[in-house]
């Protein structure tokens, strides 16, 4: 997300100083514009270097100790998703929506997702993962099992992200790899839902219809990333889509508080999966 950022970021800035891109480069000390436009596109990381250059070539060298530091602690993090991904030109490029969404749900802080039709991604156990994506995305299935572990890694460690769920209660019945996996799902997500970072809420179906029509993420960005708004996402049958403008942003958020106040509170979660379990069918 910081490489994305901070190319939208030197890109407004030229802008504003009405540089083309060949001028900022000259003005940094760089042959050629195809550094700048890389950097600007994300399509390469930004280190020090290139923000010590950058930042006085548009008059904005006050802000080189900001920018250098959230590069260093962007680097530190490590978009490890790029190694697991396809390298072919084709294909990385069809899959340019999961890598921002990816983008996203790394360096969010707060992660609010309704589930429609199954587990998130964050919360499955593997052979979980395996049943579903082998039902709707048998192509993309051992790419996204290849995924999940560093996915699902924000949710651990020193300063773990933040999820609140609003699952819907079909997904507690609607059995996938069969009974075992299914349990062992809804023993997953019971463990996690005790955790200090985790807040399940089930949607019953005696709310009737769900204020939102599909899943979504709804992502919070931290305050270092100045002004960004945060960003909503969501799976389509092709791509993944997202969006980052604020008046798309404040419909999802509608949809979610809407979705919430639908929702069980948190305290009935628990007895919930445990009913789920035991009506099982072995």
């Amino acid at each position: 997300m910081t490489t994305k950022w901070m190319g939208e970021h030197i890109t407004n800035m030229r802008v504003q100083r009405g540089f083309s891109r060949e001028q900022l480069a000259a003005r940094a000390g760089w042959s050629g514009k195809s550094l700048v436009g890389h950097l600007e596109a994300a399509v390469r990381l930004f280190n020090t270097d290139h923000v010590a250059a950058l930042l006085p070539a548009l008059g904005r060298s006050e802000h080189v100790a900001h920018y250098q530091r959230l590069v260093t602690e962007a680097a530190a993090k490590g978009e490890w998703w790029r190694e697991l991904l396809p390298k072919e030109k084709d294909t990385r490029k069809r899959l340019r929506g999961l890598e921002l969404f990816l983008s996203f749900e790394a360096s969010a802080i707060t992660i609010r997702h309704y589930a429609s039709y199954a587990v998130p991604e964050l919360l499955r156990t593997p052979p979980y993962t395996d049943a579903v994506l082998r039902a709707t995305e048998p192509s993309w299935a051992e790419l996204r099992c290849a995924l999940q572990p560093g996915r699902q890694a924000i949710l651990g460690g020193t300063e773990p992200t933040e999820i609140q769920v609003v699952l819907d209660e079909h997904v507690l019945r609607r059995v996938a790899g069969g009974a075992e996996v299914m349990r062992a799902q809804l023993a997953h997500l019971a463990e996690h839902a005790v955790r200090p970072n985790v807040t399940l809420q089930i949607l019953p179906t005696e709310a009737g219809i769900p204020a939102a029509e599909g899943g979504f993420s709804l992502m919070d960005m931290p305050a270092e990333l100045d002004g960004h708004p945060g960003a909503a996402c969501l799976e389509s049958a092709v791509d993944w889509l997202c969006y980052e403008r604020p008046d798309e942003l404040r419909q999802f958020r509608r949809y979610w508080e809407r979705l919430r106040e639908q929702a069980l509170p948190p305290e009935r979660t628990p007895e919930l999966l445990q009913r789920a379990a035991r009506e099982l069918v072995a």
